[in-house]
């Protein structure tokens, strides 16, 4: 019995692990991700982020990066762990800005990094010191 209803679960966490965001969902979650970062509450773990000055970095991300499993976590998952604020500007580079920062966002990506050690995205946006 043990083994049949593992059997017939296995396929739903799979696929739900696999379903695709439709472009209206990854927009929900950007908006919801950005009023976050204005009221300094989570929008995914719903708790008060600690408030941090952190270094302002240079990146021009490429159109893959926005169909990648790492963005689509990274809204689902841990839209808030950043330690690092990124600016299309190469002149802010090295300025250093205060944004709002969740503790459990950071866990989760930390943890999102650990089960896909080979995804670049994470290894290139992922946390800096692991």
């Amino acid at each position: 019995m043990r083994h049949l209803t593992l059997a017939l679960l296995l396929p739903l966490i799979f696929s739900s692990c696999a379903t695709r965001l439709t472009e209206a969902e990854k927009e929900k979650l950007a908006t919801a991700a950005n009023e976050s970062r204005k009221t300094g509450v989570c929008n995914i773990h719903h708790v008060r982020m600690n408030r941090e000055l952190v270094p302002v970095e240079y990146v021009h991300l490429s159109l893959e990066y926005y169909s990648s499993a790492y963005s689509e976590a990274r809204l689902r998952e841990f839209p808030n762990s950043r330690e690092y604020a990124l600016s299309l500007q190469q002149s802010d580079e090295g300025k250093k800005v205060h944004i709002f920062v969740c503790p459990y966002c950071k866990r989760a990506e930390r943890e999102w990094i650990q089960r896909h050690p080979n995804d670049e995205w994470g290894k290139t946006l992922g946390p800096k010191s692991q």
